[in-house]
């Protein structure tokens, strides 16, 4: 039995179709591992190189009418194929372009027909490593199907081979010698890996099966496929050189998981390269191999990422043009939608959380310096791009409340119907609790939020004015406690503290806390009241008017307001 190959390569084409540097070097891959006698062991090896439509049909019926009864033909074809409008496949020559592909290119119909003109009991293999593309009317596109090529390329007693089935997947590999598929052909039979059910030969199923497993791995949108007429036919196509080499191959395969081996696989794959004699450059050549594809995978996946981050950092929600891009860089990347989605939830959600705790913290500045309808919009958006932030809808509700808007009731219980998974979420579910005058209910979550965060002063803050809400100015004494050794500069706590001592009668005490409340923030109202409360309570009336009297410039314009009614009482009474 004679074993015929004619290898075929296009790497320059006519307008409209991009140069092929790999297809060369496919080449002159394929030649070697069927040309040597420990491999293949080819009779007989043409090649072509960027030929025209002529010449590749000449070829193509020379090798096929040169096998006799029992030989083998094989013809490897690497460059462009292009489908027309009913998905008929062309292989493009070096005098293909877009106008004129029909009259410049071989027809898949051309060569079934001297596939099956010469098919008595003969085999052969076709092998196309194709990028693929897709004329239509409105011009030169590449189609997101699938091609079916089976009716247009089988025959009987041949097996077809092809790198992809999908019109938008096949690229060539920029960043290696040869194209993605005839790599990992190439590297099936010389490294004897693709051989599988043990009888020392690799056949062609066995060796497509190999390279598509490698492939998928690095690309995983790509689509190799194989077919025959006769389902189950083993064409044999080389030898496989089964040493120690191979068998530490098998290993690394076995412990390789995602571009690294296992930590337990790497002290196996020690002992057994000292037991075998393996080299480390050898060895390193393997591993290499090996791990190459989920490493491309990954690499792929990162650079996905990296664009989708720095697209959305630009602008969000993307637009169309945005979209089109991505999916173009997704083609080349040759990743599935199954692929990328998980990259682009986790990107969106992390930009929309940080987004989210932007606007809240703008939010809560603005709701700090009573802004109050800017503060609304700050919430709100915060809330847009993080519908389960809790304690947002908390602090807009705040804010409704300072505008006495009804509206503040509706996102109270919005937080209190959620279920919080964070330190924040249980203050947010805290505040609004407090706020529907749900006090000792607010304590549990407040207490759990100061569990998963005890670094966090606001916890201790809200519960120590929960406590004291309930009565227990002591025991809220020791949260603002808490609060101001972590915050030193805390108005609140300093205030809230005086309050509670005052209510203890600690008048000393109070005034101290009161006094530091009013350095801090020297337009605070009510540390003014209670230090004139404290002051009148301890028969210090001239500084008691002093404290009212602040208080009287400070409301000017709101004369109606309680407090500034009753530091005008208190006046009157101390004869100021």
């Amino acid at each position: 039995m004679a074993k015929k190959a004619l290898l075929i390569g296009v790497s320059q084409y006519e307008a409209g179709l991009p140069p092929l540097a790999a297809a060369p070097k496919d080449v002159a891959a394929m030649l070697r591992v069927l040309q040597s006698p420990e491999l293949g062991a080819f009779d007989e090896v043409k090649t072509l190189i960027d030929p025209d439509l002529e010449a590749m049909q000449t070829g193509i019926d020379l090798l096929f009418q040169s096998c006799q009864k029992g030989d083998l033909g094989l013809l490897y074809f690497s460059g462009h194929g292009i489908t027309d409008d009913s998905d008929r496949l062309y292989l493009a020559t070096r005098r293909t372009s877009k106008d004129t592909f029909k009259a410049n290119s071989v027809p898949a119909s051309f060569i079934q027909g001297i596939m099956r003109d010469h098919s008595y009991q003969r085999q052969h293999v076709l092998i196309l490593d194709c990028c693929y593309s897709g004329a239509f009317a409105e011009g030169w596109l590449a189609k997101s199907v699938d091609i079916n090529l089976k009716p247009q390329l089988e025959v009987e007693g041949s097996v077809v081979l092809t790198s992809s089935t999908s019109t938008q997947k096949s690229y060539e590999d920029k960043e290696g010698e040869l194209s993605l598929y005839t790599n990992y052909i190439v590297q099936g039979i010389e490294s004897g890996a693709a051989e599988s059910d043990g009888d020392g030969m690799i056949s062609a199923d066995e060796l497509h099966e190999y390279a598509k497993r490698h492939v998928q791995s690095a690309k995983p949108a790509m689509k190799p496929d194989i077919f025959s007429q006769k389902q189950g036919i083993k064409i044999l196509i080389s030898k496989a050189i089964v040493d120690k080499k191979l068998e530490y191959r098998h290993l690394v395969e076995k412990y390789a998981h995602n571009g690294e081996i296992a930590i337990v696989g790497q002290e196996i794959l020690e002992l057994r390269r000292e037991q075998w004699g393996i080299s480390d450059e050898v060895s390193n050549t393997i591993e290499n191999e090996v791990l190459e594809p989920d490493r491309k995978r990954l690499k792929s996946l990162d650079r996905y990422q990296r664009a989708l981050q720095r697209a959305t950092q630009h602008k969000f929600p993307l637009d169309e043009s945005t979209i089109g891009h991505l999916k173009d860089l997704q083609e080349v990347l040759g990743l599935r939608d199954d692929d990328i989605k998980p990259i682009e939830d986790q990107v969106t959600y992390q930009y929309r959380e940080s987004r989210a705790i932007e606007f809240f913290e703008r939010g809560r500045a603005e709701l700090q310096r009573e802004d109050y309808q800017q503060a609304l919009i700050s919430f709100t958006e915060a809330i847009s791009c993080n519908p389960n932030y809790i304690i947002a809808y908390a602090f807009r509700g705040l804010t409704f409340k300072s505008l006495n808007d009804e509206s503040a009731k509706e996102d109270f219980q919005v937080a209190v119907r959620s279920f919080p998974q964070t330190g924040e979420d249980y203050l947010g579910r805290g505040i609004a609790k407090f706020q529907l005058g749900d006090v000792e209910s607010s304590l549990s979550d407040y207490n759990e939020a100061i569990r998963i965060k005890p670094s966090d002063h606001y916890g201790y803050y809200l519960r120590g004015v929960a406590i004291s809400q309930l009565g227990d100015y002591a025991g809220s004494i020791n949260d603002y406690n808490v609060v101001l050794h972590i915050k030193s500069d805390h108005v609140e706590s300093y205030l809230e503290r005086g309050i509670a001592k005052y209510f203890l009668e600690d008048h000393q005490g109070a005034s101290s806390d009161l006094s530091r409340a009013i350095r801090l923030e020297p337009q605070n109202v009510q540390a003014y009241y209670f230090r004139g409360l404290s002051n009148r309570a301890v028969y210090n009336p001239q500084a008691a008017l002093v404290d009212f009297r602040a208080i009287v410039k400070l409301l000017e314009n709101q004369s109606d307001t309680y407090i500034y009614q009753q530091a005008q009482k208190y006046i009157a009474e101390l004869g100021g």
